[in-house]
């Protein structure tokens, strides 16, 4: 369709050229022929000028001869008659001098010749006027003496040489015109038709393309056609995706929060396993939806990206503790190596960083059988702006490889290779493809070099990374641990048609001072809030009869409920929609939740109980017997401790994430045998169980005590002192 549309715009671009240049040749064939016509106009005024000058001048000369020839009659016959006719002869020839006199004012060499004609004619009709006098007083005599003068022959000759100057030379402006007119017409005639015809070619050709060009447009259209068909198709895939992701949150959320409650209440190992079972199949399957969702997210362009400083170090040492406990259980080694060139705090999106490495070390754990997995990261220095780098990232396995004919097809969604040695591996095929978009959403490349057999090495590049001047941030947490007695005994009122999400969130309050009170859909809710005024309300967003949105606005008009804060839960997954109900809703929880998400909505909305906070004794970290008295190796631990309170703990408290639970409980296991600390042991072995068995509040409130954990050994060391 690209090519279609570049070779439909070069048709249009001839199309537009031949047509201006057809509209210029008609323009100048229109204005040649406008100064033809204004010129030819000029030039026949010019040339009837001197077919008047010349009838003026034969007039004057023709009046002359009538008068003279009405004088001699009157001579010969004494008739007044004549007299008469040669006065009226007189009369208008000397409007017809004059008339000649003006027609050549514009001539200066005609013009006085004009004027030598009017003084000789005027000399001769005095004459002539003579005449007559002496015909009426004079004698026969007299008169002939006058008639024999040889002077009316003299001033005749010079009127004959004036007329014959005055012709010759407005003959000859008359052929020089007549010529100059015929000439200009003929160029005139030979551009016109020259232009026109040109114009006409380039008309005709210019309709040939347009033909085609419209043909070329039809095409696209229907090529247009079929790209918003497809278009359609992708938007009903992404609201089917999102719509799917509604449905399946839904029943997930009842499914991992009773299975979150059944953690705390069975007894036997037995049970403990399914609860287990329950809690993983779930987060697997939410995994899936999530990767899913990312997918079609990237592919519809709205996955957003959020740039903060960040330590690459950092990270890859996050990379190391989640992935070190699976490796080293199937005898694996994870090398991570920096370069020292790399600065402490980039410019990046740490999520999606996190989520290409993830994906690929992931994969190369999955296909690796023995050897190990190496991460390296460096940089290079830009050369045009030394506040950027280009950021390198390496990672090589020593696993089963991949044969060439399917390194590209790896990067397709749902694409696996399905047969050799990556048989049975499993997977959804979406990892990798997910990888491939981050990277180039980030502005970034990856190489793929693999040697069946033998492993594989992903090689990304990142360039034009900003160097931070800030330090990557190190988020505190709240160091309450979750208890939802330590907030103000208050009415909560749920709104969801689903009665198993009701009865979850009840089960989650089920042994606190709040009171819950239900309702299936929003007009239930504004009754149960006129009822029981309570202090949070919990809205879902679909529901029948009237959903959540209309809901809020009807509670927002009350004056009675309009202070109430109300809190969105949703099971949709779209941004933009998470976006609109944050800006409406006075806070936002999303399907499935635990009770660790719960209770931070309602500490952030609801008032703490002061009694109850002064009543509740400072929590420690359990010990089951007696401390020891100190080891020698017990400073060193301390300081370590003291070292991940104030780095890793703050980041893990904050993402609760299992992996990086699991390995931050394996070091510290590992920590306190080696230092012959049974208290550092314990919580470590502890933390381990609730990890494995997904109990996520309590895993939440064990973090929460790793401080005291700390505080308590220090004090332990300084009284043995």
């Amino acid at each position: 369709m690209t090519a279609l549309r570049r070779l439909t715009q070069s048709i249009a671009t001839w199309h537009r050229g031949i047509v201006f240049a057809a509209g210029i040749l008609l323009l100048v064939a229109l204005a040649v022929g406008l100064y033809t016509s204004r010129s030819t106009a000029m030039r026949m005024q010019r040339v009837n000028h001197s077919h008047a000058v010349l009838a003026q001048i034969d007039r004057a000369v023709a009046l002359l001869r009538n008068a003279e020839s009405e004088q001699r009659g009157f001579l010969i016959t004494s008739s007044e008659g004549y007299e008469k006719a040669a006065e009226q002869y007189a009369e208008e020839l000397d409007e017809a001098l004059e008339d000649l006199i003006i027609l050549v004012a514009e001539n200066p060499l005609q013009s006085r010749r004009a004027r030598n004609l009017r003084d000789a004619i005027y000399e001769r009709l005095t004459e002539l006027r003579g005449t007559a006098q002496f015909m009426r007083r004079g004698s026969i005599r007299d008169l002939r003496e006058m008639l024999g003068d040889e002077s009316e022959l003299r001033v005749m000759a010079r009127i004959r040489e004036i007329h014959s100057a005055m012709t010759a030379a407005e003959q000859t402006l008359l052929a020089q015109r007549s010529s100059e007119m015929k000439t200009e017409l003929q160029v005139a005639t030979l551009t016109v038709l020259s232009s026109g015809g040109l114009a006409l070619i380039l008309g005709g050709q210019a309709f040939f393309l347009l033909r085609r060009s419209l043909r070329s447009l039809e095409r696209e259209a229907e090529l247009l056609r079929e790209k918003e068909s497809a278009e359609s198709a992708d938007r009903e895939k992404s609201e089917f995706l999102a719509n799917m992701s509604h449905e399946i949150r839904t029943p997930m959320n009842a499914v991992l929060g009773f299975a979150e409650l059944l953690s705390g209440a069975v007894t036997t190992p037995k049970q403990r396993h399914y609860v287990d079972a329950i809690n993983s199949s779930g987060r697997a399957m939410l995994s899936l939806i999530n990767d899913i969702l990312d997918l079609s997210k990237i592919e519809a362009g709205k996955l957003e990206l959020n740039y903060r400083p960040i330590s690459v170090e950092r990270l890859l040492d996050e990379i190391r503790q989640v992935f070190c406990p699976q490796a080293e259980a199937r005898g694996l080694k994870i090398v991570i190596t920096v370069d020292p060139s790399l600065p402490p705090s980039l410019l990046f999106d740490q999520t999606r960083l996190r989520q290409i490495l993830f994906n690929i070390v992931g994969n190369a754990l999955k296909f690796t059988e023995q050897g190990q997995i190496t991460v390296h990261a460096s940089c290079r220095l830009c050369t045009s702006d030394e506040t950027k780098v280009t950021l390198f990232l390496t990672v090589a396995d020593t696993g089963i490889g991949i044969s060439p004919e399917h390194q590209t097809a790896i990067f397709e969604p749902f694409r696996q290779v399905d047969d050799g040695p990556a048989r049975g591996h499993g997977g959804t095929g979406l990892g990798l493809s997910i990888t491939k978009r981050l990277t180039t959403l980030l502005n970034g490349q990856v190489e793929l070099e693999s040697i069946e057999g033998q492993g594989t090495t992903f090689r990304f590049a990142f360039p034009q990374v900003a160097i931070s001047a800030a330090a990557p941030a190190m988020e505190s947490s709240d160091s309450s641990a979750e208890n939802f007695d330590q907030l103000k005994p208050s009415v909560i009122l749920v709104a969801d048609d689903v009665t198993l999400n009701r009865d979850l969130v009840a089960g989650f309050l089920e042994n606190s001072r709040h009171r819950v009170v239900h309702a299936a859909n929003g007009e239930e809710a504004l009754n149960q809030a006129h009822i029981h005024d309570p202090d949070l309300i919990l809205l879902d967003i679909r529901m029948p009869v009237m959903d959540g949105r209309e809901a809020l606005s009807k509670l927002r008009q009350d004056p009675d409920l309009q202070d109430v804060p109300v809190v969105s839960v949703t099971a949709s997954s779209m941004l933009d929609e998470e976006e609109e109900l944050r800006a409406h809703f006075d806070g936002y929880i999303r399907k499935p939740f635990t009770s660790a998400h719960l209770f931070k909505e309602m500490s952030r909305l609801l008032p703490p109980d002061e009694q109850q906070a002064a009543a509740a004794p400072e929590p420690t970290p359990e010990l089951t017997e007696p401390p020891p008295a100190p080891g020698p190796e017990w400073p060193a631990l301390l300081a370590y401790l003291q070292a991940l309170e104030e780095g890793r703990w703050r980041a893990l408290s904050k993402s609760m994430g299992a992996r990086e639970t699991a390995a931050f409980a394996h070091d510290l296991i590992n920590r306190g045998e080696a230092a012959a600390c049974p208290a550092v042991m314990a919580y470590g072995q502890k933390l381990t169980e609730q990890v494995e068995r997904f109990q996520v509040s309590a895993m939440e409130s064990t973090l929460q005590h790793f401080p005291q954990l700390v505080s308590g050994l220090s004090e332990q060391m300084a009284s043995a002192k």
